[in-house]
């Protein structure tokens, strides 16, 4: 989509989401309202938002230019830019926050009696632990299998279903790090995921609600 302005240049409009030209007005329509746009004169160029916050670092603190090349090399891996961002969005947000009075948000849609984000993130896991112990004693229902799954409840029971896994205040025993975030362990015949996906629930209502649809072996 090109704009036409006075002196007969021509701005081009690019789609500050996906960095993909509008093309038309149709196109624009198509874009939710939250899209942010670019507006390019000929000849320019827009390298994409981790470039626009690299340029802003840059001129507000003395950088070489040595420290600039190792930058751009850093910067061309493809999930950089994915990883810088997501951080810049949990930067926004009350992630070190932990009572209820710190940051009232969070706690949106949940009961009174939950007063901290790492009570409520136990809670979690013990009610998925349990929902996987019902599941697998309605699929194992032989006489075998039953007894193993009463065992493993047992022994689930006893250990406090391992809730301590999704505090991140429990520095021996957690999942995740101490600011709260997990990451993807990969496909169960995967070393490791290899598109990094991560996530944390202390950061957000949206991100702890998000966190009911993430399995750890992955999304």
């Amino acid at each position: 989509m090109v704009l036409e302005i006075s002196g007969n240049q021509n701005v081009r409009v690019i789609s500050g989401d996906d960095k993909t030209e509008v093309k038309d007005d149709e196109d624009l329509k198509k874009r939710h309202n939250q899209t942010s746009f670019v507006f390019l004169m000929d000849g320019e160029r827009w390298p994409g938002d981790v470039y626009h916050y690299l340029n802003e670092f840059w001129m507000k603190n003395t950088v070489t230019q040595d420290d600039k090349l190792c930058f751009e090399k850093i910067i061309r891996d493809e999930q950089f830019e994915k990883r810088v961002l997501k951080y810049l969005e949990i930067v926004e947000t009350n992630i070190h926050a932990n009572r209820r009075n710190e940051d009232e948000d969070w706690f949106h849609g949940l009961g009174k009696r939950h007063k901290t984000k790492n009570k409520v993130m136990r809670d979690k896991l013990r009610r998925r632990m349990r929902n996987y112990l019902s599941k697998a004693g309605k699929k194992f229902d032989q006489e075998k299998t039953r007894e193993m799954v009463q065992l493993l409840e047992t022994r689930l029971k006893n250990a406090g279903y391992n809730s301590s896994y999704y505090d991140r205040g429990d520095s021996a025993k957690r999942m995740c790090d101490e600011l709260g975030e997990f990451r993807c362990e990969g496909r169960y015949n995967k070393d490791e995921c290899e598109h990094q996906h991560t996530i944390n629930p202390y950061a957000s209502k949206d991100h702890r609600v998000m966190f009911r649809l993430w399995d750890l072996d992955h999304m």
